[in-house]
């Protein structure tokens, strides 16, 4: 087949489908309207979140035809890991910070993780009590060692083993609507907007690659995964 010939073959097999135009021209766009008219500043900077997803599709756009991943394939895996994949995230999470919670504090599990969720607005309005109650729970050797198992267990293993990059965007712009919501400065929201996009996006996508590299090295090598 000639070069001309294998082009307009590869552009009708990789038409997007009906479901997918609707998903892309009519759902998300008005998602996005929505969400300028009710948060323009967290919509202004949603945009920038974008940018490594956009970098992505143009690093495989740019590449022979025949290497190409399939666009609608790449759109849903974007969208369904931004949203089904976010909330399977989320449920993990749950589940296991409150397994380690009430392995370490026992009765106190759920206070504790009450105390935890506490914004810094609301714990500089708290009374000296409470206060105290917490500077008590801090000083306990079981929230040093729970920090270290929720650190490790109860966010990255969940998020490093599910995360795609549409879960990546979702996240960062729940991020960047945190940070609106508590008024922040500019430089504040210049500053989340960088560390999500710039260093948070890149963190992840090394830890996915590294854990593709391991797999590929145990599927294709047939050799032993471990912690060294």
């Amino acid at each position: 087949m000639e070069p001309k010939d294998a082009g307009a073959e590869h552009s009708r097999q990789h038409q997007l489908s009906h479901s997918t135009k609707i998903l892309v021209w009519i759902i998300l766009p008005a998602i996005f309207v929505g969400l300028g008219i009710a948060l323009p500043l967290t919509a202004t900077l949603a945009a920038f979140t974008f940018i490594p997803t956009l970098c992505l599709v143009w690093y495989d756009r740019a590449r022979p035809l025949d290497e190409r991943v399939d666009f609608e394939t790449f759109i849903w895996t974007f969208v369904l890991t931004g949203t089904v994949g976010t909330v399977a995230v989320a449920v993990v999470q749950l589940i296991l910070s409150y397994v380690l919670a009430l392995a370490f504090f026992q009765s106190a599990a759920t206070k504790f993780l009450e105390e935890v969720q506490r914004g810094e607005d609301e714990v500089a309005k708290l009374d000296s009590e409470t206060l105290a109650v917490r500077r008590q729970m801090a000083s306990q050797w079981q929230y040093w060692v729970l920090m270290l198992a929720f650190a490790f267990f109860a966010a990255g293993l969940p998020e490093e083993v599910l995360k795609y990059s549409g879960l990546i965007t979702f996240e960062n712009i729940g991020f960047l609507y945190a940070a609106t919501q508590a008024n922040h400065k500019s430089w504040e929201l210049a500053l989340t907007l960088v560390e999500r996009v710039v260093v948070a996006s890149l963190m992840h996508a090394m830890s996915g690659l590294l854990i593709d590299l391991d797999a590929e090295r145990r599927d294709f090598h047939e050799e032993a995964m471990g912690l060294s």
